[in-house]
């Protein structure tokens, strides 16, 4: 009678452990898994729907036009404005577009950036850059404060990268021997940049290999002809690793 009951007791347990076992792997397959499925399964989260050709940069040179390939009247609402925008800005004399895409766990980011001469005495084009956000477990479409949430972030945060990065850019202007502090203070470098003192107006967000980064167009020339230093600035600043 010892022995039955052993056996049952033993067949318990094991019985026990298969059942955590099996939930521990469901729950891993659910944790990692799209609840929204890709409108294509052939294509990837971020595709190219059109490309079409640039007339200021020769036969070789197409635009891209990027989708998202997800399931959802609201993200059909996405690709029609990002098409929209696309035929505004091909309005434009001598434009650039292009766009990006990444994944960092569940968060797809799309970043499209695009630059145009804002005015005809303008020395440089200005660049925009547009960047939306989705978690693929959700589907919810991130807002800016979801964003800074999700890493414990403020725009104070942000405020304070952009302030010491562009500190140190006027620091070295100084040092290269662009100017003086006499001839241009701290003041008249961001007066040349284009920036007024919220440095956090117009950036954009963008998740990108797990960081938090802000995108901020700045011109990168004045009569100092400072774009010597800024020749390969991406305007991409890490806000948190």
């Amino acid at each position: 009678m010892k022995v039955l009951n052993k056996i049952l007791e033993d067949k318990k347990k094991l019985f026990i452990i298969i059942t955590v076992i099996i939930l521990c792997i469901c729950i891993f397959l659910y944790d990692n898994s799209s609840i929204i499925s890709r409108k294509d399964k052939k294509k990837n989260y971020v595709y190219t729907v059109m490309k079409y050709r640039n007339v200021y940069y020769g036969d070789e040179v197409y635009d891209e036009i990027p989708a998202i390939n997800l399931v959802g009247g609201k993200f059909d609402k996405i690709n029609k404005s990002i098409v929209d925008n696309y035929s505004s800005v091909v309005q434009m004399n001598e434009y650039d577009y292009d766009y990006e895409y990444s994944i960092s766990g569940s968060i797809l980011a799309l970043k499209i950036t695009y630059a145009y001469y804002e005015k005809n005495e303008a020395l440089e084009p200005t660049r925009y850059f547009q960047t939306i956000h989705i978690d693929l477990k959700s589907g919810k479409i991130l807002s800016d404060d979801d964003i800074l949430s999700r890493f414990n972030a403020t725009k104070a945060d942000v405020y304070n990268v952009l302030d010491k990065d562009f500190r140190i850019y006027y620091k070295n202007l100084v040092d290269g021997k662009f100017y003086t502090e006499e001839e241009c203070n701290y003041s008249c470098f961001l007066s040349n940049r284009g920036i007024t003192d919220d440095y956090t107006d117009g950036v954009s967000y963008y998740i990108q290999d797990g960081m938090l980064t802000v995108f901020k167009f700045f011109n990168r020339t004045s009569k100092y002809k400072e774009e010597e230093y800024f020749y390969d600035e991406d305007y991409q600043f890490i806000v948190k690793k």
